[in-house]
């Protein structure tokens, strides 16, 4: 007669998450959508980066052997192209290689202002990521100040029971437990992705100053000739 009786005081997943939900209120389920915008944008993103290469191992090699290699401008050439639809990097190139095909005045500048587009794409969703980062608990604190509200405000004309208040203080919580929850997993999934964009846009700006320097030396030789 003992275990039937355990089963029956022990409330499975399912009814706890409904009383959850269900002492959370309205401020819990705005957590729980901004925690679902957080967890869309980091898959999303986890996905671009795993088919997009920002970085492409042939493409780096050839930019730093400039100096050594002089068939390595060719094969950058070659190697841009192919990689322009899935590296930024790779568009970057080409649009130094376009430049100096345009004998355009500002190679430098118009190297620039692409890699400043190609970065602030690279940043897709970050700052979705802050918003999410900084609201949650807001989201959480003001659930539990109107929890906190309702339970003092129940309790003023009735006998007051410390266990009572004790139970409606703990419900009243949830909400700042669950905005704690999501800002310390946003927070984690946005440092990874700004640490990723920051460290590949400082190697593509000095691969790119590599590359522009070693394009206008060669057109100034051609020149020459």
């Amino acid at each position: 007669r003992l275990l039937p009786f355990l089963a029956a005081a022990d409330p499975g997943p399912a009814a706890v998450l409904r009383r959850w939900l269900a002492e959370g209120g309205f401020f819990l389920w705005l957590i729980l959508l901004a925690a679902g915008v957080g967890l869309f944008i980091a898959i999303v993103r986890a996905i671009w980066m795993k088919r997009s290469d920002f970085m492409p191992r042939a493409l780096v090699r050839d930019l730093e052997n400039l100096e050594n290699d002089p068939r390595a401008l060719e094969r950058l050439r070659t190697l841009a192209r192919e990689a322009r639809d899935r590296s930024p990097l790779a568009r970057i190139t080409c649009v130094a290689f376009q430049g100096i095909a345009e004998d355009l005045p500002d190679l430098e500048g118009a190297v620039e202002a692409r890699a400043r587009r190609e970065v602030t794409a690279m940043h897709w969703g970050l700052a979705v990521l802050e918003v999410v980062v900084t609201i949650s608990p807001l989201l959480g604190l003001l659930g539990t100040a109107v929890g906190l509200v309702h339970v003092f405000t129940g309790l003023a004309g009735e006998t007051k029971d410390v266990g009572m208040i004790a139970l409606g203080v703990g419900q009243a919580l949830t909400t700042t437990i669950a905005g704690l929850a999501v800002a310390v997993a946003a927070v984690v999934a946005h440092s990874f992705f700004l640490t990723m964009v920051e460290r590949s846009a400082v190697e593509m700006e000095a691969l790119m100053h590599r590359l522009v320097g070693r394009l206008a030396q060669a057109n100034r030789a051609s020149a020459q000739e």
